[in-house]
């Protein structure tokens, strides 16, 4: 058969069980899924966060050691970010795109933005194949339009890729309830990259094993064969899993305890009973998803739309309630267990979004089976076409300008550009670190580390090892005398500037540079520092109080 043939019996196939106008605006909704996904995608979310930075960073270094982690194990279950080993496949997706593009904000973060392409198709699918719904294709763009989705589909947070797997898993969960056994391995598989893809929902993904285990029992029981074929298949994919663990033990427990997870704090029972609780049905809280302005971290919120849009409330609600009504009916109860599993990622650690994100698949299928309702009533007095073009117009509109705003005004959206806010300045300071030493190569720059977590990690993405730059502010040269030459150039905050401005000690500030914050307000200052002539008489004051013998009770 020709090429030309093999076009044409793919296209047939593909036209066998959908329309040509579904199958186009199945297309499209894609296409504007991705257009929303990489416009841009290096300038919002403002900050390049330590998080998405060390993902690109252990690739790198994976390469480097020769298929070794850092424990010198080869082709390791986890690699270490910071003190947690908590990353798996995210690192592993970045190798090939790092051999071929180096170290680029554009692609650490395009990586993933491509796996969540392929959910926002399998979300849809979920509503053609399983539902059997007209507008099916709404689906891709109303996960698009999500405000929660849409700013960390544009991240590399490891978070999108446990959601996307799962929904893959999730899609062939349901054509194996549906007739198709021999899904259930593809299933099995794909719940295994969603397992080593993000600890924090494995717990998520081992409660909703549990409740589709009793909520399709009697399925199960009539499908042994296929059910034993699946539990072999997933015995072989947790050998990973089994090797970290015998090589390090306790990691689990030390990741929680770090964590503050309520488990280890003392309180009575009935406390943590009661906070457990709590944690779990603030995943569940409707004012939790819905609040346009939510105290949350600016990192993980934008402002003004909520989690879940609120317009969009309505037809969730209609959804949920066409769910209920066919609650004895599997394919619907499915989705009210992917809700009630999803806030468990949140169970023993303070709720958070990244914890809680796979809630939004839940949300999606029940606001687009609310909208496709709707659109099937409209149908009765307008033609299924035009109604599909307006939707598709309409969530269109409101996803391109969802897109224009973030990029526009996201950036000042909050004004907290520091370590409790965005931790705004990882691509602007390093790059122009980079350039001023390629400037002057015999300037050694300190940088300091506080106004972000793990700006080490952020300095070794923009910032080749071997350079002239080191993280360290200029606390120590105002605590003890050091040497402050002239080819000793700072990059300090603006707290940390008025400190140095505020010092006794230091006299001839030099500002070499400024980098302001977004919203024009002075962010980051380049400067060289030397001391003033009553410095030495301070150092030694200070030295001698110090030293100074105190007796105190304890």
């Amino acid at each position: 058969m020709t090429s030309q043939g093999r076009l044409e019996e793919i296209k047939d196939k593909i036209l066998s069980w959908t329309t040509p106008l579904d199958f186009g605006l199945f297309t499209l909704s894609l296409l504007v899924y991705a257009v929303t996904r990489f416009v841009r995608i290096d300038e919002f979310p403002i900050y390049f966060f330590s998080d998405e930075a060390v993902q690109t960073v252990l690739a790198a270094d994976f390469i480097r050691d020769g298929f070794n982690g850092y424990d010198q194990v080869l082709f390791p279950t986890y690699f270490k970010n910071s003190i947690f080993y908590n990353l798996s496949v995210s690192v592993y997706l970045q190798v090939i795109p790092y051999l071929l593009f180096g170290k680029s904000i554009v692609v650490t973060r395009a990586v993933p933005a491509l796996v969540t392409l392929t959910a926002a198709g399998a979300v849809s699918l979920i509503v053609k194949r399983i539902y059997k719904k007209r507008f099916w294709w709404i689906a891709t763009l109303l996960l698009a339009i999500t405000p929660a989705w849409f700013l960390h589909s544009r991240t590399a947070f490891e978070v999108t890729l446990f959601v996307s797997f799962l929904t893959w898993a999730l899609f062939f969960y349901l054509l194996y309830r549906n007739g198709r056994p021999g899904f259930l391995y593809a299933t099995v598989v794909f719940a295994a990259l969603a397992f080593y893809s993000y600890r924090g929902g494995q717990i998520v993904l081992v409660g909703l094993t549990i409740m589709l285990l009793f909520s399709d029992f009697k399925y199960h029981r009539d499908h042994k064969r296929t059910v034993t074929g699946a539990i072999v298949i997933a015995l072989l994919c947790t050998i990973p899993y089994l090797r970290f663990q015998l090589q390090h033990e306790g990691e689990t427990y030390f990741h929680l305890r770090l964590m503050e997870s309520i488990l280890f704090q003392d309180v009575p029972t009935l406390e943590k009973v009661g906070k457990l609780l709590e944690n779990y049905f603030t995943g569940l809280d409707p004012r939790y998803w819905f609040h346009p302005d939510l105290d949350e971290v600016p990192r993980h919120f934008m402002r003004g739309y909520g989690h879940i849009m609120y317009i969009t409330a309505p037809f969730m609600l209609a959804g949920m309630v066409i769910s209920l009504k066919n609650i004895r009916v599997s394919n619907y109860r499915f989705i009210w267990l992917v809700a009630l599993a999803a806030p468990l990622g949140s169970l023993f650690i303070e709720p958070g979004i990244t914890r809680n994100l796979s809630f939004i698949l839940s949300a999606v299928l029940w606001t687009a089976l609310g909208i496709i309702a709707l659109g099937e009533w409209l149908t009765s007095r307008f033609s299924y076409q035009f109604i599909s073009l307006l939707y598709f117009l309409i969530i269109t509109l409101i996803g391109l300008f969802i897109t224009q705003d973030a990029i526009r005004n996201g950036p000042t959206w909050y004004n907290d550009y520091g370590i409790s806010g965005y931790q705004y300045g990882g691509k602007q300071v390093f790059s122009k670190v980079d350039q001023l030493l390629d400037e002057e190569p015999e300037t050694a720059i300190l940088i300091s580390p506080t106004w972000a977590n793990g700006t080490d990690i952020i300095k070794r993405f923009f910032i080749a090892d071997d350079r002239n730059a080191r993280m360290e502010n200029a606390a120590r040269y105002l605590s003890e005398r050091s040497d402050l030459h002239s080819n000793l150039l700072f990059v300090l905050p603006e707290p940390e500037y008025q400190d140095v401005v505020n010092s006794e000690k230091i006299d001839e500030i030099q500002i070499d540079h400024i980098i302001p914050y977004p919203n024009g307000e002075p962010g980051f200052y380049f400067v060289r520092l030397s001391y003033s002539d009553n410095a030495d008489v301070l150092f030694a004051a200070e030295e001698a109080e110090r030293n100074r013998p105190r007796t105190e009770s304890l």
